[in-house]
């Protein structure tokens, strides 16, 4: 009975291992599918948002890749990967929390001139759409502003370079602020009518 029991054991280590290593082969070769983003260019126009300086904001997971897999396919992955831990719950409570860091970079670069307001009713919203992030949190994100009948006025996309050291939330978190920083950027170069102020605030923010 004993040697039965080894037998199964290790019939059920050897199909875990099987398995890992198909869903590694999966992760490695949708690692880059997000990178399309990038080439896509801006659709609209910022025009109807010059001078403005309040907006609303909102966030959409719905997009969401995580090293161009779907949602469900990273989970699986990720427990397997990790199986004392619950990847659906370093998801909601680690990993998207880590988004915090966008804002309080992009509020932080803007230093004020245009401001962001989430839930408040404004002329024009921002939605931020994470596209893909990978496990070092290199990202794309889509971004679009919105009139308040929920036509879109100018969609765009931003990446964020993820970190080196330190956890995966530490990681996305290091992309979420690169990400915020490259799009206070993009949106001081847009939407500030002084070019003397947007140029200041560009190359500081470039020196960073």
């Amino acid at each position: 009975m004993a040697g039965w029991n080894k037998f199964a054991a290790g019939q059920h280590w050897s199909a875990k291992i099987i398995i890992t290593v198909l869903l590694t082969v999966l992760f490695a070769g949708t690692a880059g599918a997000g990178n399309t983003y990038g080439t896509k260019k801006t659709e609209g126009s910022f025009a109807p948002l010059k001078g403005m300086t309040a907006f609303g904001y909102a966030e959409d997971w719905s997009q969401l890749l995580i090293n161009g897999m779907e949602v469900s396919d990273w989970l699986d992955y990720r427990q397997f990967e990790q199986p004392e831990y619950d990847a659906k719950k370093e998801l909601e409570t680690e990993l998207k929390p880590s988004i915090k860091n966008l804002r309080e970079a992009l509020n932080e670069k803007l230093g004020g001139h245009i401001r962001f307001t989430p839930g408040k009713a404004q002329t024009y919203k921002l939605t931020i759409s994470p596209l893909n992030i990978d496990k070092k949190g290199n990202m794309i994100l889509e971004c679009v502003f919105s009139d308040n009948s929920g036509n879109q006025v100018v969609k765009f996309y931003v990446s964020g370079r993820g970190g080196t050291f330190g956890s995966m939330s530490n990681l996305w978190g290091d992309g979420f602020g690169s990400a915020g920083r490259r799009l206070a950027k993009r949106l001081i170069n847009e939407l500030l009518p002084d070019q003397k102020t947007s140029k200041k605030l560009a190359d500081f923010i470039d020196n960073l």
